[in-house]
């Protein structure tokens, strides 16, 4: 008994006949004891035990052809079943109550209540006085099946024929003894889903009623075998929904039972609806009895049908079955009064089982595609060709078995393949005399692509991606692509992947040659690469310098002409004029400077280093005019030392003179400008050996001939004589050298 496997292996199972037998049972007839459910105590005739040997197959028998013992009275001696009287109280038949007429046996007493074609409207008011096993109030005026969860012993309930409808999950609850319900002729037009829940009901009829909508919790008992669920002749066309997503292959094990619809419109197959995670092939296995009945029309031999042609013929029959004379296909058009059969076996047959599907199918002014489902090759074939469409469609049907997608683009005005999500599950894709000149660079995640047609093209190039598919899969016809060092590697891809002579790739600009047979000649491309990349390197790099050295030798002239002038030595004759060691320039207004000179470096060069030296405020010829002092002195000195300090520069030459001590400042501080000028002069001429600027308070000396400044800066010409690291005395001495009156022969120190 397949029910529940676990029920089966229970020790309680295999006892059950003995303890019956012993307890109360005397049997008659060659029945033998079958529970369904642990709670059930059914007999099954021999028969079922000896036509069939697997246990499914008992267990659907017995489910048909078992009975109670009440049914069978004659067959038990100590049993006994009484049909009770019913009073009706009122003349609207709301009121009622069971009586019973006659003495009861002492016996075990099974009670009854039968009244068919009245105008009952409720239940007996004392109907759970009695332990009811049967209930047939066929033929009357039940709006509702109101509260019946006291009668646990029930085992057959019939409200055919009444005006019900609506039932709920809640009607049948905890009456585990219940093996059939009969609610057909009624006007039912909603059930709740799982209608039966933990309890097992062996034959259910819900035919003949007004239902829009049916879950395949209440078709579909997963562990469980029934006899008959019969929806037949229903009024309206029915919508199979699935809202609880109950699916074969999770807790579930097998189904066993039979579904009866015949004359009834259903949106589809419910067993489809159940199959999500098992392979269609193997539906078989979790179908393993019962039959699916759909009389009243030829098969629809669509996609929907065509969703199990991995199934055996066989196992289709029961799970989908026919009248002998209603085994052929009434739809599509090719494939009328084909039989069955012959579908099934003939591959053209099974290409034609498809159906249009409307979701997700792209139809715009431009762009009408016509999208089909074809199981036979499980795949959605997407037809947009001749149309005007530019671009590829945004999206495109799924389906639930992720099946291929086919896409037609041929004859439109494509000019780019920008990727899509849905090209990741693309098998065939036509781009056939398309204006394309573009392809997406994503081949590497279109693994499920097995042919692409490209033919009449505008491609001078491929995108690399492609190098991960098989070359074999493009066609590309007899218009190709340049065969130029830029496309180098698709000879090498070709070359490599061993592509078919079949679908040749050509060149573009070569007259009938192939890439494969340019390879040697397009080979020798990396040296020719070589020497290109280094022509443009070399370009650009004369390129920046042209554009870069001018501003360079601009910037940095000064840098530059003290470079010059230090590789060349002072003039021969310029040397013999020398007569001082070093021509000082200064602010003499600046007391702090004056006091420098004048108090501290004059005496240290001249008395303790014999160095000579002209300090303008002292040794200028009176009555001179200061520029012939200045030229005339310094021309004949060895170096310049000029002590910067703040305001030593400041007069601009547009500034007015107010009063006469401003005017003799401005004088001293033009002078001071025209020996900075002279002193660059005669060193880059030559004339001076160098020059050195010493930085005594942080003059700013961005200020006047910031450039030459800052060039001697760079050079380290410069000091700052609160520079503690540098001993200012020291760094001058080594700046003057060797007095110019101290003998060659006689040594000299520093220190």
């Amino acid at each position: 008994m397949m029910l529940d496997v676990t029920m089966r292996k229970s020790p309680l199972y295999s006892l059950l006949p003995l303890l019956v037998i012993q307890n109360v049972y005397t049997m008659i007839e060659s029945n033998i004891f079958w529970s369904p459910d642990l709670t059930k105590e059914l007999w099954c005739p021999d028969e079922c035990y000896t036509n069939y040997y697997k246990s499914n197959d008992i267990d659907n028998c017995c489910s048909c052809k078992s009975f109670p013992q009440w049914q069978q009275t004659d067959m038990f001696s100590n049993t006994s079943y009484i049909l009770l009287e019913l009073e009706i109280a009122d003349v609207k038949g709301k009121y009622s109550y069971l009586i019973v007429q006659k003495t009861l046996p002492s016996v075990h007493v099974f009670f009854g209540v039968t009244h068919q074609n009245g105008f009952l409207r409720r239940m007996p008011r004392n109907i759970c006085d009695f332990g009811i096993v049967s209930v047939d109030f066929t033929g009357n005026r039940f709006t509702e099946i109101g509260n019946i969860s006291c009668l646990q012993q029930l085992d057959t309930f019939i409200l055919k024929r009444n005006k019900l409808n609506f039932v709920s999950n809640d009607t049948f609850v905890g009456l585990t003894y219940l093996r059939v319900v009969d609610l057909s002729e009624n006007m039912i037009t909603t059930i709740e889903n799982n209608l039966f829940r933990n309890i097992h009901v062996l034959n259910v009829n819900f035919g003949s009623n007004s239902l829009r909508k049916l879950d395949v919790t209440n078709i579909f008992m997963p562990n469980k075998v029934v006899c008959d669920n019969i929806y037949s002749h229903n009024k309206y066309h029915i919508d199979i929904t699935n809202e609880e997503n109950f699916q074969l292959g999770n807790d579930s094990n097998i189904v066993c039972g039979s579904f009866t619809a015949n004359n009834l419109s259903l949106s589809d197959n419910p067993i489809s609806y159940i199959c999500k995670h098992i392979e269609t092939k193997s539906i078989g296995k979790y179908f393993p009895c019962g039959d699916y009945q759909f009389y009243g029309s030829a098969y629809n031999c669509d996609c929907n049908l065509g969703l199990f042609l991995d199934v055996t013929l066989d196992v289709v029959q029961r799970i989908y079955r026919k009248r002998a004379d209603e085994s052929v296909c009434n739809s599509p058009e090719p494939l009328v009064n084909i039989s069955i059969q012959d579908v099934w076996v003939n591959d053209s047959f099974r290409h034609m089982m498809t159906c249009d599907v409307i979701d997700n199918c792209t139809k715009t002014r431009d762009c009408h595609c016509q999208c089909t489902m074809q199981p036979s090759k499980e795949r959605i074939i997407v037809d947009c060709s001749n149309q005007n469409c530019t671009r590829f469609p945004d999206v495109v049907p799924e389906f639930k078995y992720n099946f291929d997608l086919a896409l037609n683009l041929s004859n439109n005005n494509i000019m780019t393949m920008d990727f899509k999500d849905y090209f990741r599950r693309m098998s065939v894709l036509d781009l056939n005399d398309n204006p394309i000149s573009v392809l997406a660079d994503n081949f590497n995640q279109m693994g499920r692509l097995t042919e692409m047609r490209i033919q009449d093209h505008s491609l001078n190039n491929l995108p690399k991606s492609i190098q991960k598919l098989d070359p074999d899969i493009f066609r590309f016809g007899i218009k190709g692509i340049p065969c130029n060092c830029d496309n180098l590697w698709i000879s090498e891809w070709r070359i490599y992947k061993n592509a078919s002579e079949n679908w040749k790739l050509y060149c573009s600009n070569y007259d009938n040659k192939t890439f494969e047979e340019m390879f040697n000649i397009l080979k020798d491309c990396n040296n020719e690469d070589i020497v290109h990349h280094y022509l443009i390197i070399y370009a650009f790099i004369l390129v920046v310098v042209l554009i870069v050295l001018p501003f360079m030798l601009s910037h940095f002239r000064y840098e530059l002409a003290i470079i010059r002038r230090r590789i060349n030595s002072a003039r021969n004759n310029a040397r013999i004029q020398w007569k001082y060691d070093t021509y000082v320039s200064f602010d003499d207004q600046n007391e702090g400077v004056r006091e420098f000179v004048v108090l501290e470096l004059v005496p240290f060069l001249e008395r303790v280093h014999n160095y000579r030296m002209y300090v303008p405020c002292r040794d200028s010829i009176p009555g001179n005019q200061v520029e012939d002092n200045l030229i005339s002195n310094m021309k004949i000195s060895k170096t310049v030392l000029i002590i910067n300090s703040k305001s030593m520069y400041d007069l601009h030459k547009s500034e007015l003179i107010d009063n006469k001590d401003d005017g003799l400042q401005d004088i001293k501080r033009q002078a001071r400008r025209v020996e900075y000028s002279y002193a660059w002069n005669y060193f880059t001429s030559r004339y001076l050996q160098d020059i050195a600027i010493i930085d005594f308070d942080h003059s700013n000396q961005h200020y006047f001939n910031r450039s030459k400044t800052k060039a001697m800066h760079r050079l380290g010409m410069t000091v700052d004589i609160c520079n503690r690291k540098i001993d200012i005395k020291t760094y001058i001495l080594k700046f003057l050298g060797r007095p110019i009156c101290l003998p060659k022969g006689r040594g000299f120190n520093i220190w």
